[in-house]
């Protein structure tokens, strides 16, 4: 099912429906995400996480516009961030080092 939001949006609404198996599958892939938000095309998108970041991915240009920083910069601040904060949750390394943060 879809829905319209209007003729001066370039990107609709899409709702899926998924057997409960392969959202499990789906999750096991993107887990510490809790909501992941993507164009329909799959080249952008914002993974937020419970633990208090997001995780944007997509071209290097828009990564640099979401962040507002040079990837590289951004990388480093959240490969800090995971290192700081790994007490508190142990997966951040790993989240980190999963893209190129690391």
């Amino acid at each position: 099912m879809t829905s319209d939001l209007g003729s001066s949006e370039p990107d609709q609404a899409a709702t899926i429906r998924l057997d409960p198996a392969v959202l499990d599958d789906w999750w096991s892939q993107v887990r510490p995400f809790s909501v992941v938000i993507a164009s329909l095309d799959l080249r952008r998108a914002t993974l937020v996480s419970v633990d208090e970041f997001a995780l944007v991915a997509g071209s290097s240009a828009f990564v640099e516009r979401a962040g507002g920083k040079p990837l590289p910069e951004a990388r480093a601040s959240f490969a800090a961030y995971a290192e700081d904060m790994k007490r508190a949750s142990r997966h951040l390394p790993e989240v980190a080092a999963k893209y190129g943060c690391g």
